[in-house]
């Protein structure tokens, strides 16, 4: 399964890694298409949405809104895992706040130089999907869990959402949070990208790929969360929401706690 995983940001991790290494023109966008599935079962490119590479590299005072407003509940004295940690910028900033046990996770080996090269100190190439089969993690007790700018649509089912939820739960603090910023499939935005009219109650599997510049990546399974939704299948597994905001914007925040 990773190894699918890693082919799907294999474009990805190229464009990151070039900006990095400022070899890439920084007004290049990425864009993430969306995948149809036809009558006869092949994927038909869709729409495609814009996005920055260099949003993966902001500072602080640059990021949205929802990711500073959730970054308040961020307890800088426990473990903290940032799961798809991207470049880095979550772990960077929380080192200088002074948080000394700050783990990034990320599929891509490459992401994950990129990282260390910049200065995050505890990087770990791994799959958010098989957390379970990294002993390092099995062996801690997280007090925040960050799954920032959409990194839990990586998971790409509900099944795998759940089992994340149940993983996290088993490597967590009482009291731990859980600090996400999600793609609101209930924004015009994303409707438009995938065409279709999402539903407040449902957590659906879309497909999409990663295009940037004349590389195009793998198809790969892309969730979508709508914030009541996500709300509900928290409270089935252990946690509530204590916090949310941008709930009507493209991206919205959420703060979860362990009961």
């Amino acid at each position: 399964m990773s190894g699918n995983e890693e082919r799907a940001m294999s474009v990805f991790e190229k464009a990151i890694a070039m900006y990095f290494n400022n070899t890439l023109d920084q007004k290049d966008p990425y864009f993430l298409r969306a995948g149809i599935i036809s009558d006869l079962g092949k994927i038909i490119p869709g729409n495609k949405l814009e996005g920055k590479i260099k949003t993966y590299f902001s500072e602080y005072d640059k990021w949205p809104d929802a990711e500073r407003k959730v970054f308040d509940f961020v307890s800088i004295g426990d473990p903290i895992l940032d799961l798809g940690a991207g470049a880095g910028k979550n772990c960077l900033y929380l080192q200088e706040l002074g948080a000394k046990d700050v783990h990034a996770v990320d599929i891509s080996s490459v992401i994950c130089e990129v990282m260390r090269k910049r200065g995050v100190i505890k990087v770990h190439k791994a799959s958010m999907n098989e957390l379970d089969k990294e002993r390092v993690f099995m062996l801690m007790s997280f007090g925040t869990i960050l799954l920032m700018h959409n990194s839990i649509a990586q998971v790409g089912t509900l099944e795998k959402l759940k089992k994340l939820f149940s993983v996290i739960n088993s490597i967590s603090l009482q009291g731990a949070r859980i600090i996400a910023t999600i793609r609101n499939p209930l924004h015009e935005q994303t409707s438009c990208l995938f065409n279709r009219v999402f539903k407040k109650e449902e957590i659906v599997t879309e497909t999409a790929r990663i295009e940037w510049k004349k590389e195009i990546g793998e198809w790969f399974k892309f969730l979508m969360i709508p914030c009541y939704a996500f709300e509900k299948i928290a409270q089935e597994n252990g946690w509530e929401i204590i916090f949310k905001t941008g709930i009507e914007s493209t991206m919205y925040g959420v703060v979860l706690e362990k009961k």
